[in-house]
């Protein structure tokens, strides 16, 4: 038989792995069911977001570590504009996954910017979104 605290810090390391697991699954789903909706809908659920966000490009050369306000910010940047022009950005959800070694999020997606829009350089295309869980 083993000790009565042995047998309840197992239980607790049990509880915060189920609790942590439910969260990663929740997040998961959120992502799946909203990240595609981003630039359409205001009340995007951002509780599952890192307060630091990730972005690269597909070749990962590129990035850009920004705060979870100012990443909220500039899509909204973006939604305000569709609404007050004929510009429609898109986001592709290629790939949403969790890697657990670094227990992350990861997002391959496709940020699909109109014509209209001129940005200095060239734009990737492709980006991936970590969100750190």
């Amino acid at each position: 038989m083993g000790d009565w605290g042995e047998t309840q810090n197992d239980d607790l390391d049990r509880k915060k792995t189920q609790d942590f697991n439910f969260n990663v699954g929740r997040a998961l789903e959120t992502l799946r069911r909203e990240l595609p909706m981003v630039f359409y809908v205001s009340n995007i659920d951002l509780s599952v977001f890192a307060n630091q966000i990730t972005i690269c490009d597909g070749s990962h050369k590129n990035r850009v570590v920004m705060q979870k306000s100012l990443y909220s910010a500039a899509v909204k940047s973006l939604r305000v504009a569709s609404s007050v022009s004929f510009t429609y950005p898109s986001m592709n959800v290629k790939k949403i996954e969790y890697i657990e070694s670094c227990r992350t999020i990861q997002c391959n997606v496709d940020i699909v910017l109109p014509d209209t829009i001129r940005i200095e350089g060239q734009v990737p295309k492709y980006f991936l979104l970590f969100y750190n869980q």
